[in-house]
């Protein structure tokens, strides 16, 4: 029966590309879902074969360690050479889309608000 090793919703398609060559690598069956398009489904990676878990477990462990301190240091990297994505790059880059964004945020919490200040 099938297991779920990982959910990857939010994962980036490298790490989860480089965790299944890792287990493909080890000799472990594995394959990935989408939730749909509807969301009703489950984005995931899942094992084939349940006596796999434990070692796919203990490498998927070992694998996202790894993945974020590369990650990290990646970014640290480029926050250091001023190539980072910060705020006042992003306001920059699409002014549009940065201060559209804060009004909606402004809007939804004064809309949420505005029932305690009245009352």
């Amino acid at each position: 029966m099938p297991q779920l090793l990982m959910r990857t919703t939010g994962a980036s398609a490298e790490e989860v590309d480089g965790l299944i060559e890792l287990l493909q690598a080890e000799g472990i069956v594995c394959y990935t879902t989408d939730a749909g398009r509807w969301r009703l489904g489950v984005d995931g990676l899942w094992l084939t074969h349940d006596e796999d878990a434990a070692k796919a477990r203990e490498l998927a462990g070992e694998f996202q360690y790894q993945f974020s301190k590369e990650s990290r240091a990646d970014f640290e990297r480029r926050l250091a050479e001023g190539t980072a994505p910060t705020f006042a790059s992003q306001l920059r880059q699409k002014p549009l889309v940065v201060i559209g964004t804060l009004l909606a945020i402004a809007a939804i919490a004064m809309l949420s608000l505005l029932p305690l200040l009245l009352g």
